[in-house]
């Protein structure tokens, strides 16, 4: 693999959302509302759920790393976005092969008119970007109530919802590659 190759994937490990991570959507065009939830890696969750208009042809929902290069990104759902909500809870089913692990940003996106309909940051509870590789605080309580959540769920080896160790840790690796590659 190309050494550019390798360090883009450790950094974009490191991005990438959390369970739980959170955005609310900004609403650039067709009254488009709501907060996005990472509610597992293959599932996202908008409540509050508010869109005025779905009349435009193409509008899926994608995923992108960077905020102003969404064409860059790539559909998550296959399902087209053709009805109107009004303040509803729904489910984003992750089926177009990508996870929550690939992306940092959530967007209403009308592919045929490359038209932005509203974003959202997926962001864990310290405002950073969240990681799945590490969990988005890096505080002991963080570490304290995942295993917590882990025991009582019975799930001990998921990975999500540890600290930002592991995350700290991939940025460090990718930073040394770099060093090492100049």
């Amino acid at each position: 693999m190309h050494p550019t190759a390798i360090l883009i994937s450790l950094i974009s490990t490191a991005i990438a959302a959390d369970v739980g991570a959170t955005g609310d959507l900004s609403s650039l065009d067709a009254g488009l509302q709501g907060t996005v939830t990472v509610k597992d890696s293959d599932t996202l969750e908008i409540s509050g759920y508010t869109l005025e208009d779905a009349s435009a042809p193409a509008l899926y929902w994608w995923g992108h790393n960077e905020e102003d290069d969404i064409e860059s990104g790539y559909r998550i759902n296959n399902e087209q976005v053709t009805e109107t909500a009004d303040d509803e809870t729904i489910d984003v089913a992750l089926d177009a092969g990508y996870s929550a692990d690939d992306f940092v940003y959530v967007s209403l996106w009308c592919e045929r008119l490359s038209a932005n309909f509203g974003t959202a940051k997926l962001e864990g509870s310290d405002g950073d970007a969240s990681s799945t590789s590490g969990g988005s605080g890096g505080d002991e309580a963080s570490e304290t109530d995942s295993a917590d959540e882990a025991s009582e769920t019975g799930d001990q080896g998921s990975g999500a919802g540890k600290t930002g160790a592991a995350s700290a840790g991939a940025l460090a690796a990718a930073a040394a590659f770099a060093a090492y590659m100049v």
